[in-house]
């Protein structure tokens, strides 16, 4: 599956004499990086009127998306030390287990909204995650993307009190909750916490790139229409890169496909070949990987699958390679 980047136009709306350099003007600085990062990326994501409504509004119900289960928690915690008193919160980095679970926290949700109290729920998936009494009474829904590099140089002046200056969008793609918290520490400067955003992005793992993977335009033994389809996408998408066509006129019968065939006739190396004749991250995952990476329960494991594709969505643009999911079918004869 092939995934793309667009850009949200809510995600940092302000006055147009807005300072370049994002600053919310808080009245306390936060101490570190975990306070930092969340908050930014918060505040460059709602409008002023949005950020007041969260500040002082009663009554109010919040949902907020974050853009990966990683994000939830310090998300959370950012609007539960940062605003006003909350009556209820609900922070789901996966479904509730177990049933009597799940209805207390419907119970609680509904409970909060009929007293009029103010409540926020967060998850990666609230639509699927977080309460229906709290999705269908929120009077305010903010998604939050990937921290691009206005919000890490915002992070990085709080924590160092230094301006790094502009931090490029590309220099923090795909570069995770953990590795930014690694990255921008207390004591350092805000040169060193560039330098080391820098190592993080060399060496973010990209098996594009790995040496002796040969492009799709050089592979031989593979059927007609797996190579019609990988080589019709590459055209493609440089078609797109070069302005010529819009991402979304790419059919989604190319971006999303099923490759048949039994165990070693090639599947996994022509995604490797495709990735690498894109010029994007393979982000490879599959069933074994859902459990294996998890305790095995029904919520875990879909929290292992939301992980794959905030991954996925993190690098973008990149190249999905899963054993077990696809948007749309198609069939490619195979053979060794």
């Amino acid at each position: 599956m092939l995934t793309n980047h667009i850009d949200d136009t809510h995600a940092g709306e302000h006055d147009d004499d807005q300072d370049d350099a994002f600053d919310p003007g808080f009245d306390d600085t936060p101490t570190d990086a975990s306070e930092a990062l969340p908050r930014a990326l918060f505040e460059n994501s709602v409008t002023l009127g949005e950020l007041d409504r969260c500040r002082t509004e009663d009554s109010l119900c919040l949902v907020v998306e974050v853009p990966s289960a990683e994000w939830a928690v310090p998300v959370g915690r950012h609007l539960r030390n940062c605003m006003r008193s909350w009556g209820y919160e609900c922070i789901r980095e996966a479904p509730t287990r177990g049933k009597i679970e799940a209805e207390s926290q419907v119970d609680k949700a509904r409970r909060a909204l009929a007293s009029g109290r103010r409540l926020f729920g967060v998850s990666p998936s609230p639509d699927m995650h977080l309460p229906r009494a709290m999705l269908v009474g929120a009077d305010l829904r903010v998604t939050l993307r990937q921290p691009d590099g206005r919000v890490v140089a915002a992070a990085i002046r709080w924590v160092t009190g230094e301006d790094p200056g502009d931090v490029a969008d590309e220099l923090v793609a795909g570069i995770d909750y953990d590795a930014l918290l690694s990255c921008i520490r207390k004591s350092s400067t805000a040169a060193q916490c560039i330098d080391r955003l820098e190592r993080a992005r060399a060496n973010r793992n990209t098996s594009a790139a790995d040496e002796g993977v040969t492009g799709v335009e050089d592979l031989e033994g593979y059927g007609a229409d797996a190579m019609e389809w990988a080589t019709g996408l590459v055209e493609d998408v440089q078609a797109f890169r070069r302005g010529e066509i819009a991402f979304e006129e790419i059919p989604q019968s190319a971006r999303a496909v099923i490759l048949e065939g039994p165990p070693g006739t090639g599947k996994t190396s022509l995604a490797r070949s495709l990735a690498k004749s894109l010029g994007m991250p393979l982000i490879a995952t599959s069933v074994a990987s859902w459990f294996t990476g998890s305790t095995g329960y029904l919520d875990a494991v879909l929290k292992e699958i939301d992980n794959v594709f905030s991954q996925a969505r993190a690098v973008a643009s990149s190249l999905l390679n899963s054993s077990a999911f696809c948007a749309s079918r198609r069939s490619a004869d195979q053979r060794a």
